[in-house]
C-alpha cells in the first residue's frame, strides 16, 4: 500500500511560508514508521515530518527549497507489506511448498 508523506497542518502566522529544508533520506531508501525523514522550515521554526509507514521511499515530490502548504504530499512510501505481496506474485503467485507437499504428507500418513 502506498502511504503519502504529508505536510502537517501547523498553525502559523499569516504570511509565513513553509519550505522543505532538508531530506534525511533519498528515494529508494528503506524507512521505518515514525522515522524523521524530512525537515520543514516555517519562519523561525523547524519541524520534522515522520514516515507514515514502514517500507521504501519510492518517490519524493517536493525538492529541498520548495515552498509547500499544509496537506501537500511530500513523498510516497511503499509499505513493506505491499512489497512482500508483490514479490510473491512476481515469483509465481503461489506460496512455497511445505514439507508435507514435498514429502508426500505428514510422516504418520506415509
Amino acid at each position: 500500500m502506498q502511504a503519502p508523506v504529508i505536510v502537517p497542518d501547523v498553525r502559523l502566522e499569516a504570511g509565513i511560508e513553509m519550505v522543505v529544508s532538508c531530506w534525511f533520506v533519498d528515494e529508494g531508501d528503506d524507512v521505518l514508521e515514525g522515522d524523521q525523514i524530512v525537515e520543514i522550515l516555517a519562519g523561525p521554526v523547524t519541524f520534522d515530518v515522520a514516515a507514515p509507514a514502514t517500507g521504501r521511499l519510492v518517490q519524493i515530490r517536493a525538492a529541498e527549497e520548495d515552498v509547500v502548504l499544509a496537506g501537500t504530499v511530500l513523498a510516497i512510501v511503499e509499505s513493506a507489506d505491499d512489497e512482500e505481496s508483490q514479490g510473491s506474485r512476481s515469483a509465481g503467485g503461489s506460496p512455497a511448498a511445505s514439507f508435507d507437499d514435498i514429502a508426500g504428507g505428514p510422516p504418520a500418513l506415509r
